[in-house]
C-alpha cells in the first residue's frame, strides 16, 4: 500500500470532522485516499469478506445514522479535490466524481 495513503489513513482524528470522516467511514475514506492518490477503486463480486450486519431494524438505522454523515464528508473531501483526483486518474472526470458520489447515498 502507498505509503502517503497509510499515513493520511492511520491519523489520529483531533477534530469533529475527522471523527466523522476518518472512524465512522474508514473503508470510503481509505477509498478517498486511494482516489486522490491516482489509484482505481473498483467492485469485485468475488470478494470474500467478514462483516457483521444489523440484526433488527433499530440497529439498522444506527449504522445509516453513523454511515450518512461520514459518507456526506467523504463526498465532499473527493469534490473540494476535484481538479487533483481527475488529474490524478485519467479515468475520471469531475461528472463521474459527481455521478458515482450521489450514487453511493
Amino acid at each position: 500500500m502507498d505509503n502517503k495513503v497509510m499515513k493520511k489513513y492511520s491519523t489520529l482524528s483531533t477534530k469533529a470532522l475527522h471523527h466523522v470522516q476518518f472512524d465512522q467511514g474508514e473503508d470510503r475514506w481509505l477509498c478517498t485516499l486511494l482516489l486522490q492518490q491516482g489509484y482505481r477503486v473498483e467492485y469485485s463480486a468475488a470478494s470474500d469478506a467478514l462483516t457483521y450486519v444489523p440484526d433488527n431494524l433499530s440497529e439498522f438505522f444506527k449504522q445509516r445514522r453513523r454511515w450518512v454523515p461520514s459518507t456526506i464528508a467523504n463526498i465532499y473531501d473527493l469534490l473540494s479535490d476535484y481538479k487533483n483526483v481527475v488529474k490524478m486518474n485519467d479515468t475520471m472526470s469531475i461528472m463521474l466524481v459527481t455521478l458515482k458520489n450521489s450514487q453511493s447515498s
